[in-house]
């Protein structure tokens, strides 16, 4: 927490502080390896945007921050993890940066040999808010989202936004594919712009593999030919379901089979931080 290293229980925030009265605070998750990190500037970097675009103090310069996100892996010398990076506002309207680890449950290996089931959430998504695009810890909803998702034994719910266009997962972002030309919902749709689905764009266009970002209504998801899902955690994983209907012949495509083995050697070369 700003820069020393204290165990869970000495890690906190007052109990009046504008973070925990009103959920004030940004946060992003990492993926981490044994002793490796995956992405670690980028996600850095994204928060700092938030926290300026929200007008929340960032208590650390960014290499600050990058070292003590090497500083906290390497003292929690675990396997795979997940680390999460917040800036929260304190009571001072000063802030707080806090670096968290846990251990990852890793996703069962079917998912990615057979694809995931998504739900069609019934509430939209609001493109207009002024929280529309960022992670911050007003995240009540997604978190009840996803809590029912597993209990309805999906990986999670697919929103999308008040025009009827396909958005975004409550942790992931989507994209398709129809003739060989991949699509993914614009950043106008009020989506998070990921980590993973801006380096499998840029992945797509080092290959020459059409790729357009826009605005598409949910009929022209379920007409496509493959579809996969994205996330910092999950990478590149195939999506063969949306509630009772089969995305393409309902089993991972060959673009999709691709892009996950080129998303990751796209990470190994360029996009991780040994410890």
């Amino acid at each position: 927490m700003n820069g020393e290293a204290l165990p869970e229980d000495k890690a906190v925030v007052r109990a009046v502080s504008p973070a925990v009265l009103f959920g004030a605070g940004v946060f992003d998750t990492l993926k981490c390896g044994e002793r490796r990190l995956y992405w670690l500037g980028e996600h850095v970097d994204r928060l700092r945007r938030f926290c300026g675009e929200l007008s929340i103090p960032l208590s650390r310069s960014r290499d600050e921050a990058i070292g003590d996100v090497k500083l906290c892996l390497a003292k929690n010398a675990w396997g795979p993890a997940s680390l999460k990076i917040l800036a929260t506002l304190s009571a001072e309207e000063a802030g707080d940066f806090f670096v968290v680890i846990s251990e990852r449950t890793a996703y069962v290996p079917s998912i990615y040999a057979e694809g995931a089931a998504l739900g069609l959430s019934s509430a939209p998504q609001n493109e207009r808010g002024g929280l529309s695009g960022k992670k911050t810890l007003n995240y009540f909803e997604r978190y009840l989202a996803r809590r029912e998702a597993k209990r309805q034994g999906v990986l999670d719910w697919l929103y999308l936004d008040t025009q009827k266009n396909v958005a975004e997962g409550t942790f992931l972002n989507v994209f398709w594919t129809k003739g060989g030309k991949v699509r993914t919902p614009a950043l106008s749709t009020g989506i998070l712009s990921g980590i993973t689905r801006t380096v499998v764009l840029s992945v797509l266009r080092h290959e020459g593999i059409p790729a357009e970002e826009g605005t598409f209504p949910l009929e022209d998801l379920l007409s496509a030919d493959e579809a996969f899902l994205t996330s910092s955690v999950l990478e590149v994983a195939p999506f063969v379901r949306l509630d009772e209907r089969k995305i393409g012949a309902g089993m991972p495509g060959p673009i999709t089979r691709h892009l996950m083995d080129a998303y990751r050697a796209e990470r190994d070369a360029k996009g991780t931080t040994r410890i």
